[in-house]
């Protein structure tokens, strides 16, 4: 699942020394849980703070809790993507989100930049300016392992591995009319 990221924002996602930060967000969703889990922080893994308080913002239409988080960029090579996303244990439901899914959660995640989000209001809450571009995404992806300690949560993550047959049911009139008309 080869990931194309052109070479301008693969040096600007790696250079030290570029102007304004990338945010990473964070989106997991697991069958079991009524609400999708919703992180952001900056790549570096730091969580920008105003007032004392971490900096929350809203991507179309919402909202994702500032909280540190280590994110990471998938392998990109003929294998199946993978990646390895640590996040602290801020709060007590974080493990519990995580330690109570029953099946396979989904999860994604992207980078925009900073730039693309307003002034936080008082509430520590950035609104977009406009509609924010996503440099990178990475869509489809399963937490195949999740292990936690009073520290962190540690998730294995892995994309659709495409070598594998397609299993469930075969393309059939039944099933799919569209394809026979």
């Amino acid at each position: 699942m080869a990931r194309t990221i052109q070479n301008d924002v693969q040096t600007q996602l790696e250079s030290r020394g570029r102007s304004g930060v990338i945010l990473a967000f964070l989106t997991v969703t697991a069958p079991n849980q009524v609400e999708p889990a919703r992180i952001v922080c900056e790549e570096s893994g730091n969580a920008s703070i105003h007032r004392g308080k971490f900096l929350s913002y809203v991507l179309d239409g919402e909202t994702f809790v500032g909280l540190p988080w280590k994110p990471a960029r998938l392998s990109d090579n003929d294998d199946v993507s993978r990646a390895t996303v640590s996040i602290p244990q801020y709060d007590r439901r974080i493990a519990e989100w995580f330690m109570t899914m029953e099946d396979i959660a989904t999860m994604k995640i992207e980078y925009y930049p900073s730039w693309a989000w307003g002034a936080p209001d008082n509430d520590a809450l950035r609104l977009p300016i406009g509609t924010p571009v996503a440099v990178y995404d990475a869509d489809y992806l399963f937490v195949r392992r999740a292990s936690g300690n009073s520290q962190e949560v540690v998730c294995d993550i892995s994309g659709y591995d495409f070598s594998q047959e397609p299993w469930g049911f075969r393309a059939s009139q039944l099933l799919t009319p569209d394809l026979y008309r």
